[in-house]
């Protein structure tokens, strides 16, 4: 996390900069973004998740697997 090294009052100074700096318009649209960007980032994170998964299942090989269901009696 980007905020690790953060204090509360460095926070609060940050804050107070941005509002002077920034009217309360740009900051709505900054943070607006940035949720929006955060959201994509965590669908994005989850959807390769979710294909690596499914990538180490489809490698396994049924033969090779230790599951002694899955061996051919013989």
């Amino acid at each position: 996390m980007i905020l690790l090294f953060v204090g509360l009052w460095e926070l609060v100074v940050i804050v107070i900069v941005a509002l002077l700096l920034f009217d309360s318009a740009t900051l709505l649209n900054v943070a607006r973004l940035l949720g929006r960007t955060y959201h994509y980032l965590q669908k994005s994170i989850a959807e390769i998740r979710s294909q690596i998964s499914l990538t180490n299942l489809d490698d396994k090989d049924p033969e090779n697997d230790d599951n002694p269901s899955s061996k051919h009696a013989g």
